[in-house]
Formats: structure tokens, C-alpha cells, sequence
């Protein structure tokens, strides 16, 4: 990826309209699968899915509809045990490393106090209850209260061995971001993208090329009070 761009959903939500744009080395390859998540629109709950079906989501918690002033979101609302989840997450595994995977998904945090968001691949349901990216394989963005977390961490895991580096942005609450990750095919780094800029690369400690990952968009409650997070759409992608 020779430069980053600015990403620009549409009011229709549709990031299939944009992700070439972002991940244009990708796209070079015409040979690719894809799948979409988005939500009903504004003053709805549910979520369409289309695409592959190993892609598709499927939500965690109470959903209820959130109409902001940047559009349509769904509301996610755990229940108020600690370790609950709300948000979405694919039932199967999709993601094979060998096949040069990409996401990318729009995210509003809202309570950002005991509480757990880990947005990417894994192939552990323990990460969900963890801060170490090492439970399990792991290909993700984390936001921790519990770990002392203030911004985004870009996180990597092969299994054994994780890297946690610092993207520098903060999550501030009710403030939407557009995370997105992608194995480059030129180098088989692990690209991690906020809001269309690139915020790390990491080459080490990745997964092996046949583990098979599959998705979470979640927000994991640290204590007995619910939390809330809010999101509009995801897009996925491999070879």
C-alpha cells in the first residue's frame, strides 16, 4: 500500500463502495471472496448480511437502534454479568492467513470503563476475557480499561508469542472509527489502518499461513454493570 487514504462511508453505509480504494493492492486481485455486515438503517435493529456465509455476523447482547448525527447505527447492550459480550461476531471460522484476509468495520465506543474491545481475528473465545492477544492466534484491535489501555493497540499473536504496539490514536467515548487490517501481499505484514491512515505494520509473530480465524467486534464487560458499544458496518475479504 503505497499510501493511505481518507475512508469515506456513504450514507448508504456500503464500504464495499470504498475498500477498494483502501486496500487497492488487494483489489489488483480480481479472484477475491467478500462479505458485508451492515445495519437495517436508521430507527431499525437487525443487520443484513451478504456475501460469503462463513463472513456473516451475528449479534452478542440487546440491540436496539441508534440514529447519530454521522447516520444509522445499532446499539449493543451486554448484560450486566461480568464477561458478557455485546457485538458482533462470526459463527464459523473464514480468515486463512495463507489467503491474504482484510476487514474493515465502523465502531463506536461508548462505555470505555471496565470494559474489554478486542475488533479483529482470533481463534480463542478465552481473548474475551483476556488482555493478552497471546490467548490464542489473534490479528486485532484492542481497547482495555483493565490493561490501562488510552488508544487503539494494534495487536498479533501466532499462538505462542504476542506483539501489542500503540497506534497512537485515543478512544474517546461516542466517537466513531473506521478500523480496518489486511496481510499485504508484497511483504505478509500485518497492516492495521484507523480512520484511512496506517498506524502500525507488524511482521513478526503473525499467524501460520493455514490457521483459520474468525471475526469479533466486541465489547466484553469487566464488572456487573452492562456496557454499550455501537456499530454500522463490516466488510470482509480474502483470496
Amino acid at each position: 500500500m503505497s499510501e493511505s487514504k481518507p475512508l469515506i462511508i456513504g450514507s448508504s453505509g456500503n464500504l464495499s463502495e470504498v475498500a477498494p480504494n483502501m486496500f487497492p493492492n488487494l483489489f489488483a486481485n480480481p479472484l477475491r471472496m467478500m462479505g458485508m455486515t451492515q445495519v437495517n438503517g436508521a430507527n431499525a435493529t437487525g443487520i443484513q448480511n451478504q456475501g460469503i456465509n462463513n463472513t456473516q455476523l451475528s449479534k452478542n447482547g440487546t440491540d436496539s437502534a441508534a440514529s447519530d448525527s454521522d447516520g444509522a447505527w445499532n446499539n449493543y447492550l451486554s448484560a450486566s454479568s461480568s464477561g458478557a459480550n455485546a457485538g458482533w461476531s462470526t459463527a464459523a471460522s473464514w480468515a486463512e492467513w495463507q489467503c491474504y484476509p482484510a476487514f474493515i468495520v465502523a465502531i463506536k465506543p461508548v462505555d470505555i470503563t471496565a470494559v474489554r474491545i478486542w475488533c479483529g481475528w482470533i481463534t480463542s473465545g478465552g481473548i474475551y476475557g483476556s488482555d493478552s492477544p497471546a490467548t490464542g492466534t489473534t490479528v486485532a484491535f484492542r481497547f482495555s480499561s483493565t490493561a490501562g489501555d488510552t488508544n487503539w493497540q494494534c495487536c498479533t499473536s501466532d499462538g505462542t508469542t504476542g506483539n501489542t504496539v500503540d497506534s497512537g490514536v485515543a478512544v474517546v467515548s461516542g466517537t466513531s472509527y473506521v478500523l480496518a487490517v489486511y496481510k499485504d501481499p508484497s511483504t505478509g505484514n500485518a497492516i492495521f489502518i484507523i480512520n484511512g491512515q496506517v498506524v502500525a505494520t507488524i511482521s513478526t509473530h503473525l499467524p501460520a499461513s493455514t490457521t483459520d480465524m474468525y471475526s469479533i467486534y466486541t465489547a466484553t464487560t469487566t464488572t456487573s454493570i452492562a456496557k454499550n458499544i455501537k456499530l454500522k458496518c463490516a466488510f470482509h475479504s480474502q483470496r
